[in-house]
């Protein structure tokens, strides 16, 4: 009971703070084309316009993101389709927490859908087929849920991003994969768009893995490109300040540069 009253309360903390900045929590970011031709398989050359470049900068030391240039409003980066951060696995990314609540019992018929994936098996489902559980988990796709624990996520059948990362963290962990949630720009090639964004990375064979539920065809994620910038790392009760933090680290403008430039 405890649990759901402090969810109650900081999901309503966090839902007042979004609307007084009048904006959706997963919001378009601005993105300049410049003429140049995205070409899926190949990497970006982007500046990124965000406010704590320096800081973004320390965080992709430990990333497969290559940093070009800091400069006090800008980064320019070059990004590949899936890159993601290489830090190593904590003992947290293994464990129940207040948002990734797996122990919960909502949780359990899920779980028992993913281990019958491979009943024979005593490895952990592949990532992928994990993705689609939780994609099919919720049906409705709505940016109304605002953030969610895992518990909550799969109870509602309802969410966007945050949900299905959430959600996925939660599965992921409860098949003893470690697992975390990323937020990010996501850009989106045949749109010539980028966007605000949340999803995975899952530890499989002694690596980070990109894993993105809410499209878990690899055919569509051919086409994108994912600019991690802050893992999720407060998942206890007062979360909603980690989660502020970490969007604050996303760029206000997303602007490709020439590769010869």
């Amino acid at each position: 009971m405890l649990r759901r009253a402090l969810a109650i309360a900081a999901l309503g903390g966090t839902i007042a703070a979004y609307a007084q900045q009048g904006e959706p929590y997963v919001a378009s970011i601005p993105f300049e084309a410049n003429g140049v031709q995205i070409r899926p398989g190949e990497p970006l050359h982007l500046t990124l316009s965000l406010r704590q470049s320096a800081r973004a900068a320390e965080r992709y030391a430990q990333s497969t993101v290559i940093v070009e240039a800091v400069r006090p409003d800008a980064l320019d980066l070059v990004v590949a389709g899936q890159d993601r951060f290489t830090s190593p696995p904590l003992p947290r990314h293994s464990e129940a927490s207040f948002v990734i609540d797996f122990d919960e019992p909502e949780l359990a018929p899920l779980d028992a859908q993913a281990k019958d994936l491979d009943p024979a098996s005593d490895a952990p489902p592949a990532t992928a087929d994990l993705a689609r559980l939780v994609f099919e988990a919720l049906p409705e796709k709505t940016y109304a849920r605002s953030f969610d624990l895992a518990s909550q996520a799969v109870r509602a059948g309802a969410g966007d991003c945050t949900e299905h990362s959430v959600l996925l963290a939660a599965l992921s962990r409860a098949q003893g994969l470690p697992a975390r949630v990323v937020f990010g720009a996501l850009i989106v090639a045949e749109a010539n768009a980028a966007y605000g964004h949340a999803w995975n990375e899952v530890f499989v064979d002694g690596a980070w893995r990109l894993v993105d539920a809410t499209l878990p065809d690899a055919e569509e994620q051919a086409t994108l490109f994912y600019v991690p910038m802050a893992t999720f790392d407060n998942e206890g009760p007062g979360y909603t300040l980690g989660l502020f933090d970490s969007l604050g680290s996303l760029p206000s403008k997303i602007s490709l540069r020439p590769a010869d430039r």
